[in-house]
């Protein structure tokens, strides 16, 4: 069996061809054809390499449709990333692992960065209820034989009712995905792709932040390295995703139409309050919050491969919703309220009386 090396070759130095017996003739066309045939002559196949084209082109073969061949010195597949075989077979391992055990039974949604075939219809759990597609393709729009895969797929589960979202987006651009809407975002070799056909891998996982919700999970299987150089780190990339906090709002109570006894006493201590604050010293200005990291990452080497691969978990921080992590007890109610403000309103009654009586004793003093 001859190599597209080989024949590249002889595609570049077709005089070498006549050199070569009418058996090495047969396997080479076998090659393309897949089975032996006798009638493929050393006319027929110096015909057919003399009608390839260099590069990436079509290649015209007899009693056969085109076939399209990507020849190692294409200087456009010298820029693309390729997975060896064994690497390829261990990372789907290591995937279905993944996504069958990382996978929280509560979560309902997921989303996949570029969705290629149908593997993450098999390897979730059935307690999943839909799966959100985005694309490789640059206007966002998912191939109809990648649908047809992930339909395959869902069928061949038998009782697994899901549903299958096909919106078009990119995998770099999640705009038909609201924020916080889903509870599992899901990345499998999602990054080398997107090199190759040019979107930017890292506003997809700036992308996966914003659509999970807080404590929402990020399963990937990468390459350790990404960039032009490999120079790029998608482990380290996750890790600096940070967020600040917001203080949430305070929650000024309603005022009640119920009756309350004292709700003049309440009114008055209300004042008082205002009064005191107005008079006293201005604060010192409110500082800054510190960036907090927006994940949590767990994450392991994977092993037994030839191009260095890494596996991981990142979830997302519970406190990262849009008012920011709460550093107090929710806002007390009207009650509470009232209950409070009563209080401060009697000491202060308290210690004016006492005050006030004290002065009268002092008047009513005789004098010698």
């Amino acid at each position: 069996m001859w190599s597209p090396r080989v024949l590249s070759f002889f595609i570049l130095f077709p005089s070498a061809t006549a050199r070569l017996s009418p058996s090495s003739h047969r396997d080479a066309a076998c090659h393309f054809h897949g089975s032996p045939s006798s009638s493929f002559t050393s006319a027929g196949l110096t015909a057919f390499i003399s009608s390839a084209k260099i590069g990436t082109e079509t290649v015209a073969t007899r009693k056969s449709r085109p076939l399209h061949l990507q020849f190692p010195f294409s200087e456009e597949k010298k820029k693309e990333k390729k997975v060896d075989l064994a690497t390829s077979l261990r990372t789907d391992f290591i995937s279905a692992a993944l996504l069958s055990n990382q996978t929280p039974r509560s979560s309902k949604v997921c989303l996949q960065i570029g969705s290629e075939d149908g593997r993450v219809v098999i390897y979730m759990p059935k307690t999943i209820e839909k799966i959100i597609s985005s694309s490789l393709v640059p206007d966002g729009a998912l191939p109809f034989g990648i649908q047809r895969m992930m339909k395959q797929q869902l069928t061949s589960r038998g009782d697994f009712d899901c549903k299958l979202e096909y919106p078009d987006q990119r995998a770099d651009d999640l705009s038909a995905t609201p924020d916080e809407s889903v509870d599992v975002v899901v990345s499998l070799g999602a990054g080398a792709q997107m090199e190759n056909v040019g979107m930017d891998w890292k506003k997809s996982v700036d992308e996966a932040a914003r659509v999970l919700k807080p404590g929402g999970r990020l399963l990937f299987v990468e390459r350790t390295r990404l960039g032009e150089n490999d120079d790029e780190s998608y482990l380290d990339y996750v890790d600096s995703i940070t967020y600040v906090p917001k203080k949430a709002p305070v929650k000024v109570p309603a005022s009640s139409n119920k009756k309350r006894k004292g709700k003049k006493k309440m009114e008055e201590a209300a004042q008082t309050a205002v009064e005191v604050a107005e008079n006293a010293p201005e604060e010192a200005e409110e500082e800054v919050a510190e960036p907090l990291p927006l994940f949590e990452v767990g994450y392991d080497d994977i092993n037994l491969v030839l191009v260095p691969h890494i596996a991981g978990v990142a979830i997302k921080d519970e406190d990262s919703g849009k008012l920011g992590p709460r550093s107090s007890a929710s806002s007390p109610s009207d009650d509470e309220e009232f209950a409070r403000m009563l209080s401060i309103f009697e000491r202060g009654s308290k210690r004016r009386k006492k005050k006030k009586k004290k002065g009268a004793d002092d008047d009513e003093e005789p004098t010698n």
